[in-house]
């Protein structure tokens, strides 16, 4: 597996799915691990949808397709472009597999950089083609919790910040949107009050599933451990959407941040995919970027 390092930080990249796999800062794991038991992914990239497609159909020029949850690229082989010490880039092309799943040609290029105590993931969607392309795309890194014991209330916390002219400032008070059994959303939004813009993780914030954070709501969250201290933070100012998960009735020791540029259809949508909520398009012969970083 590709290997990126400098003297602080490790970053493995899996050629399968051009996931990050291994996340290391003075050798201690800070990327779930991989076990089945929970979840068997480590920071899966999402493309060309994030969620899934009402009863996993969709309609393209009134044309039916289907697609997985979270889409293929995560379950393709990407391949090396180039690659230095400190960074890599991998690539997937469109091809007849993912043509009779997705009617849009295209390149995705996924590209890993360490900067001091940081990693930056960008993505390169380019449209090769004389047609607008249609997608979402979006981040699912799973991060462990630290001192993990099963029986702990708590196992540590979160702080969501919105970024103004100040900077990153806490968000107390957020619109979460109801996330179904199902893998859809409703209509129905709560209101989610916080303290300083912090929140215990506990096991039963997620009895519901995900929590979905829409309308550029969070452009910033920092895990922290039990003690309250800085773990790591996600920094994401493009993603319209947050979705924060933990594997629900399975006492996972991992959270779930997660950037998306798109989301899970509504529950009964039937329409075009490129009316979808958060739909993203690119011109012909256009490219599109989307990138967010990782700091401890």
């Amino acid at each position: 597996m590709p290997i990126i390092s400098n003297n602080n930080i490790t970053a493995e990249i899996s050629l399968h799915g051009a996931e990050m796999i291994r996340l290391q800062k003075s050798g201690k794991d800070l990327l779930w691990n991989a076990d089945p038991t929970y979840w068997k992914r480590n920071a899966p990239v999402l493309f060309p949808i994030v969620g899934k497609v009402f009863d996993g159909k969709y309609l393209v020029d009134g044309k039916e397709y289907q697609l997985p949850q979270h889409g293929f690229a995560r379950d393709m082989d990407f391949v090396v472009v180039s690659q230095k010490a400190e960074s890599i880039s991998l690539e997937l092309k469109s091809n007849a597999e993912t043509l009779e799943k997705y009617p849009f040609e295209f390149v995705l290029r996924a590209t890993y950089t360490l900067s001091g105590n940081g990693i930056n993931a960008c993505w390169t969607i380019e449209n090769p083609t004389d047609k607008t392309m249609h997608f979402q795309i979006g981040a699912h890194p799973a991060f462990r919790y630290d001192g993990f014991h099963a029986e702990d209330a708590v196992h540590g916390y979160l702080q969501l910040l919105h970024k103004s002219a100040e900077g990153y400032t806490p968000v107390n008070e957020l619109q979460v949107r109801e996330f179904l059994p199902q893998g859809y959303v409703s209509d129905k939004k709560h209101c989610w009050s916080l303290q300083n813009g912090t929140t215990p993780l506990t096991d039963t914030l997620f009895e519901q599933g995900a929590i979905i954070l829409e309308n550029n709501q969070v452009q910033q969250a920092i895990l922290q451990d039990k003690e309250r201290k800085e773990i790591l933070r996600v920094t994401f100012d493009q993603a319209p959407v947050l979705g924060i998960w933990s594997p629900e009735g399975k006492q996972a020791p991992f959270v779930c941040i997660e950037p998306w540029m798109g989301r899970c259809d509504r529950e009964g949508y039937h329409g075009e995919f490129s009316q979808r909520d958060w739909n993203n398009t690119i011109k012909p012969h256009s490219s599109s970027t989307f990138s967010y970083s990782i700091t401890f």
